[in-house]
Formats: structure tokens, C-alpha cells, sequence
């Protein structure tokens, strides 16, 4: 991660492009009753298990031990690692190590010394913030961490919010320090240092959403209330470890067609109020307006609708005055997401975009090592927003969530 600090503190120094005016979707009405919504807008840890597919060697008696010491240093060690008060314990580093990744490399533990001073007191970025998922010894003497990192750049109006996930693999020298650290991206193919896909990924994510911002100027915020850590963010794929939250949902495989779920909607409203009519809850209260409105799929075609709750209402939120609606909370889970929201995107909602869409998204889950973590692989969800939508499948990490990409 040292080689992407370093990659980030040199190229976010970049303008952005111009972009594309900003085209509101339409409704579309199909096996899915989705309109687009008025801009209202239990946890699994992934395992590392096994060892790199190229490793050729197995670990001497001391370079074991070594290793149980730095996987423990390194759990301790990363999760605070941006914090402004922390030293890094450098005495885990060879003086000469090497750092290796897709938009950099450099030797010295002094360089890398002051790319994370950079990053803590930095004129271009804010609130960075590292998250550690796990850290393995591996067979050949190596440890592999998964981790996420995401940081604000400030330096744009706009404060585009960057996040990067992948593995590191550190490799150590007979005295047990640290000789040599690489850092491979979920999201993108070339892992070579100075790699044109990095520099791509880094620049797309600094361009504004010009659709999301369009539909808040012209519909109005709305407060995204489900908080979530990216915890793989790979081609077609992002993989999401969502926080609790709350939800008032209609009843179960009650909507199936136009009119049902027109009706489902309609009851959502009444339960929360708006602008233009009372809340029908026991409490008569009128909750905030949130992101994003939920809709389930058991692969059947029957589906319900969920709004979630604010922050403020959990816990305490009124009771439906109708029996049709229920409020539960959700519990935090693993999630695998397709996007489908923004300009450039097909958000009509149409059935044959939503199955296409799905069809990427389990695809996409398979080829990062998840199952589903419906019983029968069918169930998903549709997740609405102003500005288009999302596709939510549940899954749980295998063995196989290990990258199968080798660090050389």
C-alpha cells in the first residue's frame, strides 16, 4: 500500500476532464415494477486461506516464526496506520525493502516514511481511512493481507471520495524484517508499476458524477442512510460489507405486477408522509426522506418493497397503522453490487436489463471466488435510487476469495 500512497500523492494532482450534460432516466415498467424513486436517496469477514499459486518453496523454522510475529504486528498495525496520532512500528521493515505497485515503485524504508506522513498532513487528501480484513501466513513463508483503503481528495470542489481494494504480499529476510512489499488492485488486470488501467482507475474515480449531482439539483437531496465498507472492488463487481440498518417493508411476494406494486409504493408513502400528505402511522410523524427503496426478488417474480429507515428513526421508529407493513432491521451482511447508476447507463429497469444485469453480476461473483447466499442462487435485490438503480446479491467468501493473481 506504500506504492499506491506514493502513486496517489504524485498523480492527484490531475484536473479533471470535461463531462457529458446530465440525462434524467425514464420509467420503465416490465416484469419489474420500478419507477424511478423521488430523490427521497450480519457482517462476514473475508478469509485468506491457502497459499499464492506460485509459490515454490516452503518456509524455514525461523522464517515461521518471524511470520506469526509480523501477521500479529500487522493486524495491529495497519487499521491505525492513517491515524494522525500513530507511528508506524518501522522496526517491521528492512532498511532497503522494496515497494511495489501498480503506479509506483521505490526503495527505502525512508521514502515510504514520507509518503505516509504525506498522506496524514496533506494539502490534496482528507479523512484517510484504512480498513485491515484479514492477514495469513501463507506456505512459502510470506504474509498476505485484503484490505480497503478510501480517502476524500479535497482538492476538488466537489471532494470526490477514492477507495482501492487488494492484497499486499510481504516477503521477509533471514533476520525476519521486511525485504519486500507488492500491492496488487482488485480492479484492474496490469499490476505492473506505472500501469496505464491504475492511472485510469484513479482518474475516473476524481471525475464528478454529473448525474447524481444533476438529480439532486433538480429533485433534491436525500440522505443515503445504509453505511457500508467496500471490501473487494473489482472489474463488474463491488463487493460491500453493509452496516445494520432498519426497513418498513410491504408483505412478502405482495407485489406482481403494475398495479401491485403501484399500491406497495403508495403505502410506503402514506407510512412516512411528504410534502404533500400526512403520515398514516400510529405516531402520525413524518420520517426523513431516504436512499435507497428496496426490492426483493426470491427469483420467482413476486417481490416486496422496503424503505429504509434514518438513522434518527431506528429503534424507535412508529408503528404501520396498516397491517400490510412491518418494520425489521436488517442485519449486517455481505453483499455483492452491480452499478447502475449514473450517466452512460441503461436505467430503464426493463426485464431484460435487470436479468442481463444479474446474469453479469453472479458471473462476476463466481470469478471473485463468493456464492450466493440465497438457499437457491435465485433470490436478489433491487436497490432504487433517483439516479438509477443497483443489483444487490447477498453472498458469503470461500477459500477461493483469495486473489488467484500471483505477486512476482
Amino acid at each position: 500500500m506504500a506504492g499506491l500512497r506514493c502513486g496517489l500523492a504524485m498523480l492527484l494532482v490531475l484536473g479533471s476532464a470535461p463531462t457529458d450534460a446530465f440525462a434524467p432516466p425514464g420509467p420503465s415498467f416490465g416484469r419489474f415494477q420500478v419507477q424511478a424513486a423521488p430523490r427521497l436517496r450480519g457482517a462476514h469477514i473475508e478469509r485468506l486461506g491457502g497459499a499464492l499459486p506460485s509459490a515454490t518453496r516452503m518456509a524455514t523454522e525461523a522464517q515461521q516464526s518471524n511470520q506469526e510475529v509480523l501477521v500479529r504486528e500487522l493486524k495491529e498495525e495497519l487499521p491505525q496506520l492513517m491515524d494522525a496520532s500513530y507511528t508506524p512500528k518501522w522496526d517491521l521493515y528492512s532498511s532497503k525493502v522494496k515497494f511495489v505497485d501498480p503506479l509506483n515503485e521505490f526503495d527505502g524504508v525512508e521514502k515510504y516514511k514520507s509518503n505516509i506522513q504525506l498522506l496524514k498532513d496533506s494539502p490534496l487528501f482528507t479523512d484517510a481511512q484504512m480498513s485491515l480484513h484479514d492477514a495469513v501466513g501463507q506456505d512459502d513463508g510470506t504474509v498476505i493481507t485484503r484490505w480497503t483503503l478510501a480517502m476524500t481528495f479535497k482538492a476538488f470542489p466537489w471532494r470526490p471520495r477514492v477507495t482501492f481494494t487488494g492484497t499486499s504480499t510481504y516477503y521477509m529476510d533471514d533476520d525476519g524484517k521486511v525485504s519486500k512489499h507488492v500491492d496488487m488492485w482488485d480492479s484492474i488486470d496490469n499490476q505492473s508499476p506505472f500501469s496505464l488501467q491504475a492511472l485510469q482507475d484513479l482518474v475516473g474515480q476524481l471525475l464528478p458524477d454529473v448525474t447524481k449531482r444533476g438529480v439532486a439539483a433538480i429533485k433534491g437531496g436525500a440522505a443515503e442512510e445504509v453505511t457500508y465498507t467496500v471490501v473487494r472492488r473489482a472489474p463488474g463487481i463491488e463487493v460491500r460489507r453493509y452496516d445494520e440498518f432498519e426497513v418498513v417493508e410491504t408483505e412478502e411476494e405482495g407485489v406482481y405486477s403494475k398495479e401491485t406494486y403501484n399500491e406497495a409504493k403508495g403505502l410506503i408513502r402514506d407510512y412516512h408522509g411528504d410534502a404533500l400528505a400526512d403520515p398514516t402511522n400510529k405516531e402520525k410523524k413524518q420520517l426523513p426522506v431516504t436512499d435507497p427503496v428496496l426490492q426483493y426478488d426470491k427469483g420467482s417474480g413476486l417481490t416486496n418493497l422496503a424503505y429504509v429507515h434514518a438513522t434518527s428513526v431506528r429503534g424507535k421508529a412508529p408503528a404501520p397503522a396498516d397491517g400490510r407493513l412491518s418494520v425489521r432491521p436488517w442485519g449486517a451482511s455481505l453483499v455483492a453490487v452491480k452499478d447502475v447508476r449514473g450517466y452512460g447507463k441503461d436505467r430503464t429497469r426493463s426485464e431484460a436489463s435487470v436479468q442481463s444485469g444479474m446474469d453479469d453480476l453472479r458471473k462476476a461473483v463466481a470469478a471473485e471466488g463468493y456464492l450466493a447466499a440465497d438457499t437457491n442462487g435465485e433470490g436478489f435485490y433491487l436497490a432504487n435510487y433517483a439516479d438509477g438503480y443497483e443489483l444487490w446479491l447477498p453472498v458469503e467468501p470461500t477459500a477461493r476469495s483469495l486473489p488467484t493473481r500471483s505477486a512476482q
